[in-house]
């Protein structure tokens, strides 16, 4: 079953953790009660959020550890470091894509708290919608993020101050002619990924950019371009 962010501390997990076992637990060096922290927090699979409702997310985990909430709230302080430890070592991946995506991420983040989400390293969101408009010098023209990826972006650059790996996924709301199934100034395409390349710069602790495509086979042109910063294109299409 899914797991709602904004759930109660939910009591059968708790009463797993006999009281000798939190003060052996607690007795234990730090490096060694963060590598079982991670044991038993890390899953294999992605987490997967999303929202039936504007105050709740939920999260799709299938492999989640029975014992997840009652670990997260053994103490004040050994709940921090199992917070650390499970926001830093699992993908969390948005599952609903732009426009709606600000609202969740927002929500999301909200939920967890600025100090949770200043742990996440590793999420996964839609490729950001750049707009083409008609700058103030003649013949120029300019660049800037839509709405709901500002938002988006403003939200990672503010609260996820670890972000370490981004993960982007190009489909058919946000590849303005980026792919062979989409229309759009692809002569542009160039100077666009360098403008969304100056946003990623902006984030002084993300390292790695994955492209994943959705919709479509990504054009030569646009493959060329993005592999030029460093990005890496997921096995799959238009590679």
């Amino acid at each position: 079953m899914p797991m709602a962010y904004n759930s109660p501390p939910n009591p059968p997990a708790m009463q797993t953790w006999a009281e000798r076992d939190i003060v052996a637990l607690d007795r234990l060096p730090e490096p060694v009660r963060c590598r079982i922290f991670e044991i038993v927090l890390r899953v294999r699979h992605p987490l997967y959020l999303f929202q039936d409702s504007p105050t709740r997310v939920e999260l799709f985990a299938p492999e989640k550890p029975r014992n997840w909430h009652g670990l997260l709230r053994i103490n004040k302080r050994l709940g921090l470091e199992a917070s650390a430890v499970l926001y830093s070592k699992n993908t969390f991946i948005l599952t609903v894509t732009s426009p709606r995506e600000a609202d969740l991420l927002e929500t999301f983040l909200r939920c967890i708290g600025p100090k949770n989400a200043s742990f996440l390293e590793h999420l996964c969101i839609s490729f950001p919608a750049v707009e083409l408009y008609q700058s103030d010098e003649p013949q120029a023209d300019s660049f800037r993020l839509r709405q709901d990826s500002a938002r988006v972006f403003a939200l990672l650059k503010d609260q996820c101050t670890s972000l370490s790996t981004l993960e982007l996924c190009v489909h058919s709301k946000n590849c303005d002619g980026m792919t062979s199934t989409s229309p759009g100034q692809r002569q542009h395409i160039p100077e666009m990924l360098s403008y969304v390349e100056r946003h990623f710069r902006e984030m002084q602790m993300l390292g790695r950019i994955i492209i994943k495509i959705s919709s479509g086979d990504l054009l030569p042109e646009t493959v060329d371009a993005m592999r030029g910063h460093g990005w890496v294109i997921a096995p799959g299409r238009g590679h």
